[in-house]
This record gives C-alpha cells, structure tokens and sequence, in this order.
C-alpha cells in the first residue's frame, strides 16, 4: 500500500520536501492508519506546502474520500495545488485559507472520520481546536497530533522541544474521560511522537 502511494508522491516531489515537515515516517503512519480506518472524510489543520494532504488525499482516495485542509495563511496555497494538479488529486482535496482553524470548524456542517492536528502549536490553540473537533467527528472518529512531547522526552541534536499540544492533551483528557489517548513515539523503529486519541 505505502510504496504505491510513495511512488506517487516521488513524481511530484519536485522540491524533494517530502521527507520534511512531517516527517517521511510520520507521512506513513497517518496513510496507513487512515486505510485501516477506512476514512472518507479527513481535516488536516495546518496545510504548509502540501505534502501531507497529498498522503492524506491517497488514502481517501481508496474509499472514494475527500480531504479538507486548513491553513489560515495563503502563502504556499499554489505550492500546495500544484502539488495536487501534478498527482491528479486536485478533486480529492478543498484547500481552505485565510480562516483559523476555528473560523473554519464553527461554520462548518461537515464531520470527519479522521482529524490530523499539526497548525499553530501553542497549548491554548491546539486545546481550543480538540474541544471544538470533539463535536466535528464521527462516530469512532480518530484525532491524529503532530509534535507531542511528554514532559520527560529528550529532545535530539539540533531538535527543539515542543510542550503546547502535549499541555493542550493533558487538559483535553480531563473533562473528556470518554476518550482514549495514546502517545506514540516510534513506527516501525523511528521517532514519530505523535499523539492519538479516539472516540
């Protein structure tokens, strides 16, 4: 599954950007949990340059699926759609600029199978963004998040600790028992640190 969507992202991978941002590990992780949860319909908050709605975009593509993703500055929109255009994804993805990911999700009627958090990393706006998805997403729905570092992770060489969406989790999870989070740090022998938590 994974190496047919990679051979496709390497196509269109004219700036060779993909193993960034992300992360490649990180990248297929969300592919393969979104085939395994076979999601339609998937949020991304935070678009940057494209190359994680593309993953997003394969996966949904297997269940006949779309992806919206947000990003509340336009300033890679073009990148972003031409990355798209060139892996004939352009109908798969609604590219959403110039609103907060709270603009956005207040106004709209749409819900959502997965949820994939990686926008503005301070505590308060990732908590803002989970206690608003938390009425966005279907039932069994998944929120996926980027950069979460428990308190005692050691940052790497060269690598910048993040503590805002790890904080924001820790308050989430305690007016929404309902709930299961899951941090996990590695996939297949790399550091992902990403965060998980299920209706």
């Amino acid at each position: 599954m994974w190496k047919n969507a990679l051979k496709r992202l390497a196509e269109v991978d004219a700036d060779k950007g993909l193993p960034s941002v992300t992360g490649l590990m990180g990248r297929r992780y969300l592919y393969e949990e979104c085939r395994k949860l076979k999601a339609k319909n998937i949020l991304e908050i935070g678009t940057h340059m494209g190359y994680t709605s593309l993953v997003l975009a394969l996966a949904a593509e297997y269940e006949d699926g779309h992806v919206t993703t947000v990003d509340n500055s336009p300033r890679h929109k073009d990148h972003a759609v031409a990355l798209a255009q060139g892996a004939g994804l352009e109908n798969r993805i609604t590219f959403v600029t110039n609103k907060t990911s709270i603009e956005y999700l207040s106004r709209t009627p749409k819900t959502f199978d997965v949820a994939f958090i990686d926008g503005g990393h301070g505590e308060e706006n990732v908590l803002s963004e989970l206690c608003v998805l938390r009425h966005k997403m279907n039932t069994s729905g998944v929120i996926f998040l980027h950069d979460v570092f428990p308190p005692d992770e050691l940052a790497r060489p060269g690598e910048r600790l993040i503590p805002g969406p790890w904080r924001a989790v820790d308050r989430f999870m305690d007016f929404a028992p309902d709930m299961k989070f899951e941090f996990v740090r590695t996939y297949k022998g790399e550091i992902i640190r990403m965060g998980r938590i299920t209706l």
